[in-house]
């Protein structure tokens, strides 16, 4: 990660961004994009395959993906447990820092933060991170690292799916 992007997640949360990768709770690897039905085509989430051979990635610039990874404090709670256990926060991934530069992983700073504070300090963590507070999106602002988009996911619903 690049030091101007880890001094960023640092300085839009300040008590636990420099533990993840560019302030992202989740993985930082995109999804792949692929026409389905190709002979010799695998996929994976994060990779595509083929003839058993990974295909290396490539950015579209023109593409914009948006992953809801804590849309609010009952759904981050209640897929936490297994996302500390067997997912984006299991122990064997890497921290954004080395340990011997005062890093820890995501599993090791939740489970130190629920050992010391319990539910109480999980909140803390998720309102630092996850809220959408008028001063976190100043800072955002202020460091152009804010995106909106206007979803209409009903419509599009209806759209895609009119019965």
């Amino acid at each position: 990660l690049p030091p101007q992007r880890r001094n960023l997640a640092a300085t839009l949360y300040p008590t636990w961004g420099k533990h993840f990768r560019g302030g992202f709770l989740s993985h930082v690897a995109g999804k792949v994009f692929a026409r389905t039905g190709q002979p010799g085509i695998g996929f994976r989430i994060h990779d595509l395959f083929e003839n058993g051979n990974r295909v290396p990635s490539q950015d579209i610039p023109e593409v914009s993906l948006i992953h809801d990874h804590a849309s609010d404090w009952g759904y981050w709670l209640e897929n936490y447990r297994y996302r500390h256990a067997k997912g984006t926060y299991r122990a064997e991934l890497k921290g954004a820092l080395p340990e011997d530069k005062g890093g820890l992983t995501p599993h090791e700073l939740l489970l130190g933060i629920e050992q010391a504070e319990g539910e109480v300090g999980l909140r803390r963590f998720f309102d630092e991170m996850c809220v959408a507070t008028p001063e976190l999106i100043t800072r955002l602002e202020q460091h152009d690292a804010l995106s909106r988009y206007r979803l209409d996911l009903p419509g599009k619903r209806q759209k895609h799916f009119p019965d």
